[in-house]
């Protein structure tokens, strides 16, 4: 198993909502993916880049 999709797993299990982020036309693999939410982004465009960022700022500005 893959640590960081078993960690959002269990996040996700214990109640975090948790966004995987995928790569555009890219097939996800990750078996593990109960309970969370995906987002396909193209990281080579300037608006995928600034679409992820925001998401990143909403996280880190949300409190427990």
């Amino acid at each position: 198993m893959a640590p960081a999709p078993f960690c959002g797993m269990i996040l996700a299990d214990f109640g975090a909502s948790v966004v995987r982020v995928d790569r555009l036309g890219a097939a996800p693999v990750d078996t593990l993916a109960r309970g969370k939410r995906s987002i396909a982004v193209d990281l080579r465009s300037p608006q995928g880049v600034q679409l992820v960022a925001q998401l990143a700022a909403q996280v880190r500005g949300s409190t427990m």
